[in-house]
């Protein structure tokens, strides 16, 4: 019976956290400082973390404005306008995050008009910028076009957005490269063994053979040099500094 009645220990630590929060709030003429309001929206208290960060979004800080727009995403309290509203103003301040998140949602008409080329421009200033979520977003967008209409344009378009993510530390973007090379008008069956290692080394550090098994005989010896020559560029650029990372 007494089980039955035991909350597991993070539910337990995370109830406590809140009644803290509560008990510094309660009974004190200081509002909620920004450090408060950011704990609450860790904790998933979005309604709490909306209401404690709206006076510091509302007088410029991007990082309440940017925190304010995610908590406006979540289910308890979604607002896809306020959402937009506040991602917006801490995109025109330059938050890499607020970028990529307002690009999303004119890509998906989601609190906004839905507009291509304005999300479009959003993601392209994000990557610019190092953000490895806009990368990988307009990599997609380009790989999905050349699936569609076989154009080289949109595939090598697809390719710098996988290879510049990549770059950053994206491991995953080696397998995407890979995959454009796999098959198409640019399709090239030694790129994509290549990168396919390349991908495995982002792995285990250890190129295994399944990568070139297709690959003739006389080949195979170059394109493990060239895999590890293209794994050591991992992650040998910086990402966007994102204020996200430091909250989660």
């Amino acid at each position: 019976m007494l089980n039955s009645l035991l909350l597991p220990e993070v539910q337990w630590m995370r109830l406590y956290s809140a009644i803290l929060v509560a008990m510094m709030l309660i009974g004190c003429d200081k509002p909620p400082t920004l450090e408060q309001g950011m704990s609450l929206y860790t904790q998933s208290q979005f309604g709490p973390a909306a209401s404690a960060l709206q006076p510091y979004a509302d007088k410029g800080d991007y990082r309440a404005q940017l925190i304010l727009g995610m908590a406006y995403l979540q289910k308890d309290i979604k607002d896809d306008a306020k959402s937009a509203h506040y991602l917006k103003l801490a995109a025109d301040q330059g938050d890499v995050d607020a970028m990529y998140f307002l690009g999303r949602a004119y890509l998906d008409g989601k609190g906004v008009s839905q507009n291509t080329t304005v999300g479009e421009s959003y993601l392209t200033k994000a990557s610019e910028a190092g953000s490895i979520a806009a990368l990988r977003e307009l990599g997609n967008r380009h790989a999905d076009l050349y699936r569609v209409s076989n154009s080289s344009v949109e595939a090598l378009k697809a390719i710098k957005c996988y290879e510049k993510a990549f770059l950053l530390g994206e491991g995953s973007a080696a397998l995407m490269i890979s995959s454009t090379y796999g098959s198409g008008s640019i399709s090239d069956k030694y790129l994509a063994a290549v990168w396919n290692a390349v991908f495995q080394l982002t792995k285990t550090s250890q190129k295994t053979s399944d990568a070139f098994r297709f690959l003739p005989a006389d080949q195979k010896d170059k394109a493990m040099m060239d895999s590890y020559a293209m794994y050591s560029k991992f992650s040998s650029m910086k990402p966007a500094k994102s204020f996200l990372d430091e909250v989660r």
